[in-house]
């Protein structure tokens, strides 16, 4: 079964009101791969998550346009070192890049989530070793990104109970899914 079919059949289930488990069991009965249908199963958006949640993926999504704005500022302060069409084309890719994360969390997509807490804890080295050298300017930089990422980290975690660290909950090698 590819990943569209499997995605079809998971919001025919959640639509008859077939509870994740039972998702699970029937996409591995269809010959589904079991991680693959796991992660299919726990990256589904549960609409009463989502209504429950609407005011938080709606702040999620304003410090991501927010941050993409901060990022286009420094893509041309860093570009233009180059030439002015580098500030632009660094500026634009940055802009770009955050509003495609700010879509994703509005669509409310597991994957963008993942992407932005692996991107974040990837940088958090950097702006350790950014915050040692100049403390008082760089130190806030680093406890409002720290900030940012347990609230991240806390809401994907309201949106998909089912999702561990970026892989779905399992327990003696078995996939647990939370309802």
């Amino acid at each position: 079964m590819n990943g569209r079919n499997a995605r079809r059949e998971i919001a025919r289930l959640a639509s008859a009101g077939v509870r994740r488990p039972e998702m699970y069991r029937t996409l591995c009965a269809a010959g589904a791969n079991p991680h693959r249908a796991a992660r299919l199963v726990a990256s589904w958006p549960d609409p009463g998550r989502c209504a429950a949640c609407r005011i938080h993926v709606w702040l999620v999504v304003l410090m991501a346009c927010v941050q993409a704005v901060f990022a286009l500022f420094d893509g041309l302060a860093f570009g233009q070192a180059f030439s002015p069409a580098a500030g632009w084309i660094l500026g634009g890719s940055a802009l770009a890049l955050g509003l495609l994360f700010a879509l994703a969390f509005h669509r409310n997509q597991a994957g963008a989530y993942n992407a932005y807490l692996l991107m974040a804890l990837l940088q958090l080295p950097f702006q350790f070793a950014d915050a040692a050298q100049s403390p008082f300017s760089n130190g806030g930089v680093l406890v409002l990104n720290l900030a940012l990422l347990i609230y991240v980290w806390w809401v994907r975690s309201l949106l998909f109970p089912d999702f561990g660290f970026l892989s779905p909950k399992r327990s003696d090698g078995n996939y647990v899914f939370r309802d």
